[in-house]
């Protein structure tokens, strides 16, 4: 195998110049240099395969999910004491739900996707094999990132809430 010095195309042993960018090709590389290229190049396949599936998790996603359950959980531990969190536990209660279901479905969307089809095998042949259309694929993102604001919003609104019933 000969790399390209100029734009780093692998190219076979047989070319002369480099398919790519035309340059002339120096010598083959030792068998070593080949299997690290191969080693990059398989890398390389192996994440754009991964940014390619619609049901990939991005790090934003990640943010977001990891965020909401953070937000849930301190939410539930503040229900836990009625005195600190006032008149304002029905809203504490509802941010631990919304902040755990949303949470979740942020860090797992191949498993809500799992369950929905689950849910169209009642009524559906062959939904096993059935893929997310463009519409839930961008519900799904609305709903993990208008998730995320709100329940951020309405943790905001809860904490400033506890401290004013405080006078802190």
């Amino acid at each position: 195998m000969k790399i390209c010095k100029k734009c780093g195309a692998c190219q076979s042993d047989e070319k002369c110049f480099c398919v790519d960018c035309g340059e002339k090709l120096g010598a083959s590389v030792s068998p070593e240099e080949e299997a690290k290229a191969c080693r990059n190049v398989t890398e390389k396949v192996k994440k754009l395969e991964r940014s390619g599936d619609d049901l990939s998790c991005s790090v934003f996603d990640r943010i977001c999910g990891i965020g909401m359950l953070v937000m849930g959980a301190a939410s539930g531990v503040l229900c836990l004491f009625p005195k600190l969190a006032g008149e304002g536990r029905g809203l504490l209660f509802t941010i631990f739900i919304l902040g755990i279901v949303l949470g979740v479905s942020a860090l797992t969307p191949k498993l809500a996707w799992e369950l929905e089809k689950l849910k169209y095998s009642v009524s559906v042949e062959s939904s096993e094999k059935a893929s997310p259309s463009g519409f839930w694929l961008a519900f799904r993102k609305i709903t993990v990132y208008g998730g995320a604001g709100l329940v951020l919003v309405m943790f905001a609104f809860a904490v400033y809430a506890v401290l004013r019933l405080y006078s802190i």
